[in-house]
């Protein structure tokens, strides 16, 4: 591996790290919707009305996810799966990381066109009534399910590849307690995706 190369995965990493600190703010202000329509059309006001806020999501969101979704294919694609020759348990959440970043990339391609740009180019307020309107569309409902599926794996288990890699964990017992905790982040935040999709469709 050349330096550049290393830097690359390095910063594929840390922006990995990044995003998962925001989808973790984004499932929290969406879970206002488990208090009622108020509270949730008060978090999503507060989000809509920060300044420069186009600027921020291209900045902050767009070139961060782009590039760690483009450089994931990449790394896939230069990849070697062994999972057929060893298929120890790390090897099975390498592929299924694998998998969940390629149905995450799909679903945030969706998402963000169909609660952002649409949005704004047909000139809709996203509140709650909206995602109520949104989420009786089965296809809507089932893209997003897989979505956030994805999302709560590929966030917990990305972690735990972190942290590894970053040298913060290298003892054999501290990364099997990482592996649980993470494994909890991933039920936990899946959970909080459950009962705030009950909020809007009941």
């Amino acid at each position: 591996m050349n330096h550049g190369e290393f830097y690359l995965k390095r910063l594929h990493s840390l922006s990995g790290f990044f995003l998962l600190l925001f989808l973790c703010v984004h499932f929290f202000l969406n879970s206002y919707a488990t208090v009622g329509s108020g509270a949730f059309n008060t978090a999503a006001s507060f989000m809509q009305s920060l300044p420069h806020l186009t600027f921020v999501e291209i900045l902050l969101l767009g070139i961060p996810i782009a590039f760690h979704g483009i450089y994931g294919l990449v790394i896939w694609y230069r990849g070697k799966g062994n999972l057929g020759r060893y298929g120890y348990f790390r090897n099975w959440m390498y592929f299924f990381q694998e998998i969940s970043g390629a149905v995450l990339l799909v679903f945030l391609v969706m998402h963000i066109w169909g609660t952002r740009i649409a949005g704004a180019i047909a000139g809709a307020k996203v509140d709650f009534q909206w995602m109520t309107q949104h989420f009786g569309n089965p296809l809507f409902l089932i893209v997003t399910v897989l979505g956030v599926l994805a999302a709560s794996f590929h966030g917990a288990n990305g972690l735990w590849g972190f942290l590894i890699n970053a040298g913060i964990l290298t003892g054999k017992k501290a990364q099997q307690v990482l592996g649980w905790v993470c494994g909890l982040i991933f039920g936990v935040g899946f959970l909080g995706f459950a009962l705030t999709l009950i909020s809007f469709i009941r």
